[in-house]
């Protein structure tokens, strides 16, 4: 407003805001003291906390915390936020690339080595890598744009576990491509093996970290239960079935050792064939691909 800074509402049934509240002195000095701070020039979400005192705010403080958060405790009774339409893009192109096609494929990689056409596991690894490496990428443009446009970078924790979560997926595929061939079995690929399914399992840990962080960032920044329910959906659809598929693999593979866990197998392998169907990985034609004991592989 023209002679200082103040909170507008919008009445019930009307269509233009209308002032609210005006700042007292300090109020002003504040407000103004973190728009000069801030590079944003629009879509700068702020907290307000103060007294009322008629139409006076007194004892303003202007916060911009994390993302526009509502701080601890301040409540803000039944106000909520839509999700943008380049939020539920973000939300659903890394949900489908890190809360499923990834840990599924670094799943299929560790433990259906034995299972299908021989080299089978190994195409069904890298269609799903493939597909959740650009999925990512979509994601992190959709991340940037929505970061750009409505909040700023690198202030909580999800930003940080999703950039670490993209570098090291991104770095993957390069080093699939250098890697040394499995036999004989040399220092180079041993050192290969070190860094790729190391670089793997990181992603994952951090990615699936970066997915939990997202919700609760998700219900911090007062969105909707639309935006709640399917960042939440997506990620139990995602991760649980893949999450208790390794469970009972590892459990199996216990069994198994002791001449136990028949019908497990099968259904193991039910699933696994199922996949392999799916994504049309019928095996090498060739026989580059070395098929390397259960016990040797970590994806």
């Amino acid at each position: 407003i023209d002679s200082g800074f103040g909170v507008l509402e919008r009445p019930e049934g009307e269509t233009d805001y209308v002032l609210k509240y005006r700042f007292d002195e300090q109020g002003n000095r504040n407000a103004l003291a973190l728009l000069q701070e801030t590079s944003k020039r629009a879509n700068f979400i702020v907290t307000v906390t103060g007294e009322a005192d008629g139409d006076l705010l007194r004892n303003v403080e202007v916060f911009e915390p994390a993302s526009g958060a509502v701080p601890e405790g301040f409540v803000l009774d039944d106000f909520t936020r839509p999700g943008e339409p380049i939020l539920y893009c973000h939300m659903c192109f890394m949900l489908l690339s890190w809360g499923f096609m990834l840990p599924w494929g670094v799943a299929l990689a560790h433990f259906t080595r034995k299972m299908g056409a021989p080299g089978a596991w190994f195409n069904a690894h890298l269609r799903l890598q493939t597909y959740g490496w650009v999925l990512q990428l979509a994601g992190l443009i959709c991340g940037v744009v929505y970061t750009e446009t409505y909040t700023a970078h690198f202030i909580r924790v999800h930003p940080i576990l999703g950039i670490i979560t993209v570098i090291v997926g991104t770095l993957q595929p390069i080093n699939a491509v250098l890697r040394a061939h499995p036999e004989p079995k040399t220092c180079v690929r041993r050192a290969w093996e070190v860094i790729h399914k190391g670089g793997g399992w990181i992603a994952l840990v951090t990615g699936v970290g970066a997915i939990l962080s997202g919700i609760l960032l998700v219900d911090a920044l007062a969105y909707d239960q639309l935006v709640l329910s399917v960042s939440s959906t997506m990620a139990a659809c995602g991760l649980l079935p893949v999450l208790a598929y390794s469970a009972v693999s590892v459990f199996h593979a216990r069994r198994s050792a002791r001449g136990a866990g028949r019908r497990t197998e099968q259904a193991l392998e039910t699933v696994s064939l199922a996949y392999f169907r799916l994504l049309g990985a019928k095996g090498t034609v060739d026989q580059s691909i070395i098929v390397q004991p259960l016990e040797e592989s970590v994806e």
